[in-house]
């Protein structure tokens, strides 16, 4: 009985000693699947990554094919050595195939070969229908577009309101998805404004003009500007934006946290060149800014846009005259904040070429700061005003008018100004979507 047990062990020692090269190999072919398997969802990464940065730039005018192989690079392709990039552009699309050769860990002992690993992505961008010349994002807060006091013309289109209005708030019991007083509150569209929740005070109100069509059949607008990359410093597209800190051109005095504002000596006027102004950013009473690149030895742009990129709130006060041609302010979550109180002298447009053209005042995605503007009666803003997040509070003396296309959370009017907004539509170039097709 004792030999028969020790000859069974035996066998099974043996029955080991044969199996464990085989389930050795087994692991080593199991953990270098994993590799290739990751090493496809990296591959396929960088080509959604770079195709949809290749159709933007194909949409804005740019070089698809540069803007492609920069992002493949960025996120570890680079076209060199083992790494394969290639892009292919049509009409309207870009697309991207990336290949790398990964080496086996543990079945190199037993097979002396490369694994090839390829991904492809395939991105369009196309003119987006034409939107609305104000649009109000959210979907379910109550009152998301308010009209207290003032008038609100739009000469070119109509007002869009995604809400439905079943969030309500304080002094607003929910279903309104607008509100505009009696008395004080002027709209007129050109064309008949849709509010997916109610409007009761828009009703036998001869001040709204067309009345609006209300009601859950008014379908919701999608954001037209989703597309739309944040400029750096965060190393997003497009590469050649590089908002970074400029010098003093009187003192050649480095900025250190925030770019450098001078003032002339001659004309006494102050001027903020473009950068990342990470500290907080006050024009007094009084005083006369120019956001530009005067006095710059190396001007910083972005396709003919000066980018202004803040950290921290921008505060323009009482009297001051602000002025800024062919630029961007730039907000970023979350403490990025605009804040122009009454009585403000501007002078502001958008750039009209390149990336990021008519775009004027882009606050980040999820900054939910209220962005605040009221200008004096010579007010003049020219481009358009995103704030897919926040609120934007307009206000200022009666006669301001303010020559813009409104893409935000909500909107809100105070203080009798006069506000003309004249409609971008979709079909204009800069403005359309841009997907994964494949």
């Amino acid at each position: 009985m004792a030999d028969s047990t020790r000859n069974e062990r035996g066998q099974h020692l043996v029955m080991l000693a044969i199996m464990f090269p085989v389930l050795l190999a087994m692991f080593g072919f199991v953990v270098d699947l994993g590799v290739v398997y990751l090493h496809h969802r990296w591959g396929q990464n960088a080509a959604d990554a770079a195709a949809l940065a290749g159709a933007t730039a194909l949409c804005a005018g740019q070089d698809a094919t540069s803007a492609a192989l920069d992002f493949a690079n960025r996120n570890g392709y680079p076209n060199t050595g083992t790494s394969v990039v290639n892009v292919q552009v049509g009409d309207v699309w870009v697309r991207v195939t990336v290949q790398d050769v990964v080496d086996p860990i543990f079945t190199k002992v037993l097979w002396n070969g490369t694994f090839t690993v390829p991904a492809s992505a395939k991105a369009a961008c196309a003119d987006a229908a034409p939107w609305p010349s104000v649009l109000i994002l959210n979907h379910t807060y109550c009152d998301s577009l308010y009209v207290g006091t003032g008038t609100l013309k739009v000469p070119l289109g109509y007002i869009h309101v995604n809400s439905d209005g079943t969030a309500g708030h304080g002094g607003c019991s929910g279903g309104e998805a607008a509100y505009v007083q009696h008395i004080n509150g002027i709209v007129q569209t050109l064309n008949a404004s849709q509010f997916r929740g109610s409007c009761p005070t828009c009703v036998g109100n001869p001040n709204v003009t067309p009345p609006p069509i209300t009601g859950p059949t008014v379908p919701q607008f999608p954001d037209p500007l989703e597309w739309l990359y944040k400029p750096n410093p965060d190393d997003s597209y497009p590469s050649d934006c590089k908002v970074i800190c400029q010098e003093n051109p009187l003192t050649a005095t480095k900025c250190g946290t925030n770019p450098m504002p001078w003032k002339d000596p001659v004309t006494l006027r102050w001027h903020y060149p473009p950068g990342i102004y990470k500290k907080s950013v006050t024009v007094n009473t009084g005083e006369t800014a120019y956001f530009d690149n005067t006095g710059q030895t190396t001007p910083l742009t972005c396709a003919s846009t000066k980018l202004y990129a803040f950290q921290d709130i921008l505060k323009i006060n009482g009297t001051a005259t602000v002025i800024g041609h062919d630029m961007m302010w730039f907000f970023e979550a979350s403490k990025g904040e605009l804040n122009i109180a009454g009585g403000a002298n501007l002078d502001l447009s958008a750039a009209t070429t390149g990336y990021y053209k008519n775009i004027l005042i882009y606050q980040q995605r999820g900054n939910t700061n209220i962005c605040s503007v009221q200008g004096n009666s010579g007010s003049l803003l020219t481009g358009v005003i995103y704030v897919p997040s926040g609120e934007l509070a307009l206000g200022g003396a009666p006669g301001s008018e303010y020559s813009a296309t409104v893409v935000v959370d909500r909107l809100s009017l105070n203080g009798g100004p006069i506000v003309s907004v004249n409609g971008l539509s979709g079909g204009e170039g800069s403005y359309h979507w841009v997907r994964l097709v494949e």
